[in-house]
């Protein structure tokens, strides 16, 4: 299903250029076959979308790549600057803090909710969340959360199943 309603809309204002590889660097762009996450981890996600209500909550995701599996191990939530329930910013000290947290692991995108809406990618989503990372939107609608993932190409967003499991 597809948020048709443009008024509800997410974002994430960080500045593109911190995930820019440096020369000699490269980015991921192999789009994982499958995000494993434990329930745990889920529970944490949707908690922290929860304790964000009224707002838009937002979390750093964190993990490691195992061949085609996007292992994700950690979700630090981040206050949302804006404070409303259709978008989101992270102050860049915020982003720097919880990716610090993540350690060992490391940063691999990021969970929000759209508080009321489908948890799909807005027009928004589209236009500004940073490219080649994973995205994990959560929706409360009819009272139960949902959690959706996404890897984010040049192209668009893709579908990623979940596979659970315990650490």
């Amino acid at each position: 299903m597809v948020d048709d309603d443009n008024s509800r809309t997410s974002t994430c204002k960080l500045d593109h250029a911190h995930w820019a590889p440096t020369e000699g660097e490269s980015v991921v762009t192999d789009v994982p076959r499958a995000v494993v996450c434990s329930q745990a981890t889920l529970a944490h996600i949707v908690d922290a979308m929860q304790a964000a209500l009224p707002c838009e909550g937002v979390a750093v995701l964190g993990g490691v790549r195992r061949a085609a599996m996007l292992h994700i191990t950690r979700a630090v939530p981040v206050h949302n600057q804006l404070g409303t329930s259709d978008r989101f910013a992270i102050a860049p000290e915020a982003f720097a803090v919880a990716a610090a947290s993540l350690s060992p692991a490391a940063v691999q995108g990021f969970a929000h909710s759209h508080p009321g809406a489908q948890p799909e990618p807005s027009a928004t989503d589209h236009r500004e969340l940073w490219h080649h990372c994973l995205h994990a939107i959560a929706s409360d609608i009819s009272g139960i959360w949902t959690v959706r993932w996404f890897w984010r190409t040049a192209a668009g967003f893709l579908p990623l199943p979940c596979l659970t499991a315990e650490p």
